[in-house]
């Protein structure tokens, strides 16, 4: 049609759009409606748009007009915050446990309006670098930064916002990004001399909250955000909502008799079931003070969860039955908690039946082996004492 503007055209009730060598229908790029005139000098205006960004961004020509040719919609390119938020609605919110709202905030502040295809991976590892260095964090917290950035830009590939995600080479199977090295889980529990020492070093409303974490494995936060009515939602059980665990699941945890004294003590009179269970103290200085006057060091508040692992791993408990009460998804996390010192390797080797006496004295300096016709063990009896006599050889 000779009314058409230059770069329209229209073929089967159909607008096109073609402007330097790159040609696409319009409705279909657009993904919405493009029915009159006016709708497809818009969606051609963004088109334009689009190329222009695609080519200032590096991308090839012949790759981009072989994206059309492919039916590859070219999405408009869009900035780090706008893809974070996207992400966070369209993904994590629907398909993660774990929501990580912080990790994902640290990101958008430190990447803001930063074109999405214009970050690197040198990119992403300044940052990592950055959140090392200016959060102190270990390894294991930088990889977990790392998993969800890659997580995020795979998402962006997959709905067109990239070509090809900042982590993945264009060749070779490999991540551009290096993982950090995770060192070995810590094994820092208490001897029963420390723990009398810091139990005695503590105050009274610090004692209280570690007999709890002692005998519940129940991490900090959850417990400064315990209520009255986690306690009664369900006789003998410690509820912990959802929303206050790392995992975005309910856990309930049996209260240990130790823990029923402390809750005894601090319920009180007139208390809404709504109340907040334990006080609010100076935790940090009074934990400081604490292991201080106590003389122990290298323990950190957290590790009662380690203790508590430990401790059930001790009285034989299944590792099984402490993943659950640790609110843990895997094994693999809960083995990083149950710390196995020399007392209990010496133990567990006791356990296995000795030799007869026979079989440990006799042989011949010749190294030919002894003839037996017994066996060569012996089962102990459930004392550990040894037999006075034991079956002799045939000749």
């Amino acid at each position: 049609m000779k009314d058409e503007p230059r770069g329209l055209f229209r073929r089967g009730g159909r607008w096109y759009g073609t402007w330097k060598g790159h040609k696409t229908a319009l409705e279909k790029w657009a993904g919405r409606p493009v029915l009159s005139q006016s709708d497809a000098m818009l969606a051609l205006e963004e088109f334009k748009a689009v190329i222009r960004g695609k080519l200032a961004e590096g991308f090839d020509r012949k790759a981009v007009q072989r994206s059309l040719r492919q039916g590859k919609v070219l999405a408009a390119v869009v900035t780090f915050d706008v893809l974070a938020e996207r992400f966070q609605s369209d993904y994590v919110q629907a398909r993660l446990k774990d929501k990580r709202p912080h990790q994902i905030e640290s990101a958008k502040q430190f990447f803001g309006t930063r074109p999405v295809p214009a970050i690197a991976a040198a990119d992403i590892e300044e940052f990592l670098a950055f959140i090392q260095k200016s959060r102190k964090v270990a390894g294991p917290t930088i990889n977990r930064y790392r998993a969800l950035l890659s997580r995020m830009f795979s998402w962006a590939v997959e709905r067109n916002y990239l070509e090809r995600s900042p982590f993945t080479r264009p060749t070779i199977r490999a991540s551009l990004v290096r993982r950090e090295k995770e060192h070995d889980p810590r094994d820092r529990v208490l001897s029963d001399d420390e723990l009398a020492n810091l139990f005695n070093a503590m105050n009274q409303d610090l004692r209280r909250m570690a007999v709890v974490a002692a005998r519940t494995g129940i991490a900090r936060g959850q417990m400064l955000s315990l209520t009255w009515e986690d306690l009664t939602a369900k006789p003998g059980m410690i509820r912990l909502r959802g929303e206050t665990s790392k995992t975005g699941r309910r856990n309930y945890i049996p209260i240990h008799p130790d823990v029923a004294v402390v809750f005894e003590q601090l319920r009180g009179t007139g208390k809404s079931e709504t109340a907040r269970v334990f006080p609010v103290i100076s935790f940090r200085t009074a934990w400081d003070n604490a292991r201080r006057r106590a003389g122990v060091r290298n323990f950190r508040w957290h590790d009662w969860r380690h203790q508590f692992a430990t401790d059930l791993n001790r009285q034989g408990v299944q590792a099984g039955v402490i993943r659950k009460l640790l609110g843990h998804r895997s094994l693999e996390t809960t083995q990083r908690y149950i710390t196995v010192d020399e007392d209990t390797l010496t133990k567990a080797v006791t356990k296995l039946p000795s030799f007869t006496p026979n079989l440990v004295e006799s042989g011949t300096e010749g190294g030919t082996p002894c003839e037996s016709t017994e066996s060569s063990f012996r089962t102990s009896d459930v004392s550990g004492t040894r037999p006075s006599t034991s079956p002799n050889p045939g000749p």
